[in-house]
């Protein structure tokens, strides 16, 4: 729900933006969309590759992480009996942080775009 509000709220606000630019000064209003669109389009070819990278390791580590629940839960009693929690934990852990950290990584990436050009707004 939250990225298609941030949609809305960026698509209403770029129109009124052009809109009273086009009304001011056409040529503003063709160099600032030419300017600014490219800057964007650059800021996103950058962060593409990243977010590639970071999806297949996502896909790869949840993998790893309900590989682990399913041995440790499948075989419980063995695990208890054991005591070989802690080798489970260990395995778990490190799948489950490598996979937070990508998507932490890539919910950063996702919203660098805009910011950036917030930024490069002022100037």
């Amino acid at each position: 729900m939250f990225p298609l509000m941030t949609l809305i709220s960026a698509g209403v606000s770029l129109t009124a933006t052009l809109a009273t630019l086009l009304v001011i000064d056409p040529w503003l209003a063709l160099g600032a969309g030419i300017g600014f669109g490219s800057c964007y389009g650059i800021i996103t070819w950058f962060s593409r590759r990243r977010l590639r990278g970071n999806s297949r390791r996502i896909a790869s580590e949840h993998t790893l992480v309900v590989k682990a629940l399913q041995e440790a839960l499948g075989g419980i009693r063995d695990v208890l009996l054991d005591g070989s929690q802690a080798v489970y934990c260990e395995v778990y852990g490190r799948a489950d942080r490598s996979l937070r950290r990508a998507q932490g990584d890539n919910v950063f990436i996702a919203q660098s775009p805009r910011f950036s050009m917030e930024a490069v707004e002022w100037f």
